[in-house]
């Protein structure tokens, strides 16, 4: 148990930080299309499916899906596991380093599992990738230095090191980390001999094997698969004008170094509002910080006091620190990707984590006292299992708001005819595009569809109409590939679409549809390509949503808002009565007035302009001018419909006038 105990520790600290929250998420971003890939055709498509961008990165997914089926929980702990194992991995090369300091071996694999700059955990069919080749990096890092440590088994460790070394050709992510293999072999061989020249030797031939792996990736990666998203815009750079891309590659490193190392701790207040919010975060920060630190200080590293290093072996960790950082940024910076601390850029940190993590152990081992240590190394930890709590709730949320998405669209368009576009701006979310989304309409409106000719597309003008629609118009032809994924459609064949929660999803009426108060001004302009005939309100079955997205919501103001707002494109205004009359029966509300509109026309259209006037007077009482605009642009076209009697259209010219509309 005495060698299990930091293992063990380390996953009860991965549970506790990204554990607890997966029942409660779903699928994110990319992770649609993956799941999507498999449910279409199986485990097989996956060769056809990154053929664009990482060709080699294939296996990976053949060997997971099969397992794990489309079970989205099990990627999460999938996931989870192998951030873990990187952590162990982490632990075990360190420890071999630093034999008689296993308490800072522990603290930095403590701290890379929960490093809080890669912030999206909870993507993880699309970071299974990822995570599964850094486990193998240290994997062979850990092989590497068993090697070095027995001779008479060399090749017993070296060769399924080399074979795990082989990951970088699946994703380059983790590739600048191959350059700390002669400073690892380095310090290995420290333990054997001091003569600087025999080490020298014997480390590059150590050394040999792995680099030949390095050099075949890079002949490999910039000859023959090349370039295909990003250019090596820092040679470029550099060769146009070498002091100026000098010092503009020295800027960006320092910008890089300081954002992973310093900036990303600040996110460990941002986000709240309230003082309650703020003193239930502060417990439960107070609570985890307690329970960390007794766990430091109990099971990991009881005899910390008597196991401090000295200032050379502090320093000789911050400078490893320091280097694996500059060697890890090194494919980020040749080909200019970005590195932030924010969705979705965040992702560029990841191989930044380890160096990070013994930069930051190196300086609290500097700075602070020995006695104060662990509570330092503890608050650390604290902090950032708090960022990703804070983190889990975004994508809480937006799950929600997906969930609701998907449900309130099913309810409104039981059917929608094949090859037409969802079209629709400004969506709501962070974590969704519509290249993520249109894997879920896909498999909500054609479950059953085995090929890769999707039938359903949706397209956000917000990222979609400087490029792709650079002019809207009738009868454009609209054809669009992702991955292995084509589908091909029209601008006549279209359905807009408005979602902007609280409020509940709208579809965009040619001709009433600008009503919406706070419609965005593209679709306004577009609203007259919008075409409800589309829309199948007698679909047999009906569309649900896949069963990853799980259960029907309850059904509050949104469902009976949706269906009435279906009845009402089809004219049946009792039906739409008797679902105001449920609604109102028990006390829903709309968070967005305007979808009191809908209801208001229910009630006139039936003849019952006591409850049309009495529902018009508690909405107008609440709006602001938008919404005013919009009630009035109601009963004006309620009055000139020419289905009311005289006395009727009397009682709306008042109604109208109560509310000022004055000519319409």
């Amino acid at each position: 148990m005495r060698n299990w105990r930091v293992p063990l520790f380390l996953f009860v600290l991965c549970l506790l930080t990204f554990g607890v929250y997966i029942p409660w998420l779903g699928l994110y971003g990319d992770d649609w299309q993956y799941l999507y890939a498999y449910h279409l055709l199986g485990a097989g498509e996956f060769p056809n499916f990154v053929a664009a961008d990482r060709p080699l990165s294939a296996w990976v997914y053949m060997l997971f899906t099969p397992l794990l089926g489309e079970n989205v929980w099990a990627y999460q702990l999938l996931v989870l596991l192998l951030r873990w194992l990187g952590g162990v991995g982490i632990w075990w090369v360190l420890r071999t380093l630093l034999p008689e300091r296993n308490h800072i071996a522990s603290w930095v694999a403590a701290l890379f599992v929960v490093y809080p700059s890669f912030k999206q955990q909870w993507l993880p069919l699309e970071y299974v990738l990822h995570f599964s080749i850094l486990a193998l990096f240290f994997l062979s890092l850990v092989l590497m230095l068993r090697a070095v440590a027995t001779p008479n088994r060399y090749w017993v460790f070296t060769i399924p090191a080399l074979i795990a070394s082989l990951g970088m050709f699946s994703v380059e992510y983790f590739v600048g980390l191959e350059f700390l293999r002669p400073a690892l072999l380095w310090l290995m061989l420290g333990q054997e001999t001091d003569h600087p020249g025999r080490k020298l030797r014997r480390t590059f031939f150590l050394w040999l094997p792995y680099l030949m792996v390095l050099v075949a990736f890079i002949i490999w990666r910039v000859f023959i698969y090349q370039f295909q998203y990003y250019e090596p815009k820092l040679i470029e750079s550099l060769l146009s004008n070498p002091v100026k891309g000098a010092f503009g590659l020295v800027w960006r490193v320092l910008g890089d170094l300081i954002l992973v190392i310093f900036s990303t701790w600040g996110q460990a207040w941002q986000g709240l509002t309230g003082a309650r919010a703020v003193i239930m975060y502060a417990t439960f920060l107070l609570l985890v910080f307690v329970f960390l630190a007794w766990g430091l200080r109990r099971v990991i590293s009881p005899a910390y006091n008597q196991e401090q290093m000295t200032e050379r072996g502090t320093l000789w960790m911050i400078g490893m620190g320091a280097v694996a950082m500059l060697v890890a940024g090194l494919p980020f910076w040749v080909v200019d990707v970005p590195l932030w601390i924010v969705f979705p850029w965040d992702r560029s940190t990841l191989p930044f984590m380890l160096g990070a993590s013994m930069f930051v152990i190196g300086l609290v081992v500097l700075l602070i006292r020995p006695k104060f240590q662990v509570f330092v190394v503890a608050g650390f930890l604290t902090l950032a299992v708090g960022i990703h709590f804070q983190t889990a709730q975004t994508y809480r949320t937006e799950w929600r708001y997906l969930q609701n998405f998907l449900w309130q669209l099913t309810w409104r368009a039981p059917g929608i005819r094949e090859n037409t576009i969802l079209l629709t701006d400004a969506l709501p979310f962070n974590y969704y595009g519509d290249n993520s989304l249109s894997p879920a309409l896909n498999w909500t409106y054609a479950p059953d569809l085995r090929e890769r000719q999707i039938p359903y597309r949706i397209f956000d003008l917000n990222i979609r109409s400087g490029s792709f629609f650079p002019t809207l118009g009738r009868d454009l032809p609209v054809t669009h590939n992702y991955r292995s994924f084509r589908f091909q459609g029209n601008t006549s064949a279209m359905v807009l679409v408005y979602y902007n929660p609280p409020g509940c999803l709208r579809i965009v009426d040619a001709q009433e549809g600008v009503l919406i108060p706070g419609l965005p001004p593209r679709l306004k302009d577009a609203a007259y390509l919008s075409r409800l005939d589309l829309i199948d309100p007698q679909s047999n079955p009906p569309a649900r949503p896949p069963k990853v997205v799980g259960a029907q919501p309850e059904l509050a103001w949104c469902y009976f808002f949706e269906k009435a707002e279906l009845a009402a494109q089809q004219g049946q205004w009792q039906t739409v009565v008797d679902l105001g009359n449920k609604a109102f029966e028990q006390s829903y509300r709309p968070a967005e007035l305007s979808e009191y509109l809908v209801f208001i026309k229910g009630y006139a259209h039936v003849h019952n302009l006591d409850e049309a006037t009495r529902l018009s007077q508690e909405m107008s009482a609440e709006a602001d001018e938008t919404v005013l605009s919009a009630l009035c642009a109601t009963w004006d076209r309620l009055e000139k419909s020419g289905v009311f009697s005289a006395d009727e259209g009397s009682r709306i010219a008042v109604e109208k006038e109560k509310l000022n509309c004055g000519n319409g």
